[in-house]
């Protein structure tokens, strides 16, 4: 996501960058292992129990991620 990017790249000292660069990256590869987990789940019980536990997840991921609203300034500062 560019604005998560954008966020993180400002806020993150130079030196540190890469760092949590890899770390989105091994973030966003979790999305192919969420989706064979997804059929294992919803082959085991049922896809109401799989999009359930979805939408707690991404529940909790909005909390944590409107979190970051009082971190980020409304403007630019002027240079």
């Amino acid at each position: 996501y560019p604005l998560e990017e954008s966020i993180l790249m400002d806020y993150v000292p130079r030196d540190r960058r890469a760092r949590w660069k890899s770390l989105e990256s091994v973030a966003q590869f979790g999305w192919c292992g969420s989706a064979a987990l997804g059929g294992y789940l919803g082959d085991r019980f049922s896809y109401s129990f799989t999009f359930v536990i979805t939408a707690t997840i991404q529940g909790c991921a909005t909390l944590l991620v409107s979190s970051l609203i009082t971190v980020v300034p409304r403007r630019e500062a002027d240079a």
